[in-house]
Formats: C-alpha cells, sequence, structure tokens
C-alpha cells in the first residue's frame, strides 16, 4: 500500500469496510505516523457545528441563530489547526490531487451507510480551470463515495481564505441549481472545510429556496 502523504509503501491492512465486504480500488491508505498529524475534535463540541467549544453553542452559531435559524447542525471530523492547514495548501493550492486519498477511511465511515444524496460544494469555472479539479469531488472520489453535483457557482467572489471573519459571514448568494437536475431524497452538503459555514448556509439557503431538503452539512475540519 502506499501512502498518499508521504508516498512511502507499507504492508496492507484489512480495513473494517473490507471485513464487511466493501471493496475499495485505491492502493491508497494514509499510514499511522502520517495519521497522527491530524487531530479528531474533541468531545465538546458546538451543537450547531461541531467547533471545539465548552458551551451548548458557539459565537458563530449564535450569530446564525439570529440571522438565518434554519441553519442545519453539522458535523465536522478535524481541527483545523496547523497541520491540516499544511494539508488542505499542498492539495488544495499546490495541486497535490493523490491527497484526495488522505480521508477515505474517515469519509467512508461517515457515508458508506447514508441513504441521503451527497451533494458537494462546487467551485466555478474559473477556479476549476486554474485548480484542474474540484477538491471537494474529489475527496468524495478518493474514498468511493458517489455523489450528485447539483449545485453550480453563479458568480466568482474574492476568496474566503482572503476575507476577514465579518467579511465571510456577509457574503452574498453564489450558487445556483441545476434545473436538469432532480431528487427526491434528501440532501447532505458536503465541504472540506467549515469556517463560519457561509458557504454552507448559503449552499443550504439555495437548496431550500428551490424545494430540496437539507438534513445536515458535513466538512473534514472545523
Amino acid at each position: 500500500m502506499i501512502c498518499p502523504n508521504c508516498l512511502k509503501t507499507y504492508p496492507k491492512n484489512h480495513h473494517f469496510w473490507e471485513v464487511l465486504g466493501i471493496k475499495s480500488e485505491v492502493a491508497f491508505f494514509t499510514c499511522g505516523t502520517c495519521q497522527e498529524k491530524f487531530h479528531y475534535l474533541e468531545k465538546n463540541k458546538c451543537q450547531g457545528c461541531a467547533r471545539n467549544c465548552s458551551d451548548q453553542y458557539c459565537s458563530d452559531c449564535l450569530k446564525w441563530q439570529e440571522v438565518y435559524p434554519e441553519k442545519v447542525s453539522h458535523e465536522a471530523i478535524f481541527t483545523y489547526d496547523e497541520n491540516f492547514s499544511q494539508w488542505i495548501d499542498d492539495y488544495k493550492f499546490k495541486g497535490a490531487y493523490h491527497l484526495r486519498f488522505t480521508f477515505q477511511k474517515e469519509l467512508k465511515k461517515i457515508f458508506c451507510n447514508t441513504k441521503e444524496v451527497i451533494v458537494p460544494i462546487p467551485i466555478s469555472e474559473k477556479r476549476l480551470k486554474e485548480r484542474g479539479f474540484n477538491q471537494v469531488e474529489g475527496l468524495l472520489e478518493g474514498a468511493g463515495i458517489s455523489y450528485v453535483s447539483l449545485l453550480e457557482k453563479s458568480c466568482e467572489v474574492t476568496p474566503q481564505s482572503k476575507q476577514g471573519k465579518k467579511e465571510r459571514m456577509a457574503l452574498p448568494q453564489v450558487f445556483r441549481v441545476k434545473k436538469d437536475l432532480k431528487i427526491i431524497k434528501p440532501i447532505i452538503l458536503f465541504d472540506d472545510v467549515y469556517t463560519t459555514g457561509t458557504t454552507l448556509v448559503r449552499a443550504q439557503e439555495m437548496l431550500e429556496k428551490n424545494g430540496y431538503k437539507v438534513l445536515k452539512t458535513v466538512s473534514l475540519a472545523r
């Protein structure tokens, strides 16, 4: 097996989805050394967005309760710390596409038995041409998880990584629903990183405006 982070080979171990009879077509599995670089969110989490928090709701979610009380709950896996920031920079901005296999174990655990439709957050046509791939779809494909690209970006805005918190939470609606796709089942929205929640709130808002039911949102990191 090959670790998608350090690219070293190591003996194959049997994973829980293989025991269940779910085959993996990819020979990439994150090694133990690399796994230790990423830290799972602590048990004390905000009930609205999974952020490490000693209170029931964090400051961001208290704000969303005022401006968009319909916001669904959010589930995240890892803490967005220095190691995760470096990983996302290599994957998303430096084009290390093989890193899409890094978290297939965690994503399979969340999504392999779900009956809902997984809808990834899209990127603009401009970003797609520059980057060569949608990093969110790449994560799902790396884990062998089916999804429906129901949303598309209607306009380009300044990347959130270059904006402050106040600016991010005030971002306008940038999504639209693809009219040629129709689904009936409830939806789970998926993104790579949850910062203030604005991206997922705007996506939820647009889907519900068009008659879709969003059950919850999920991200790799918070």
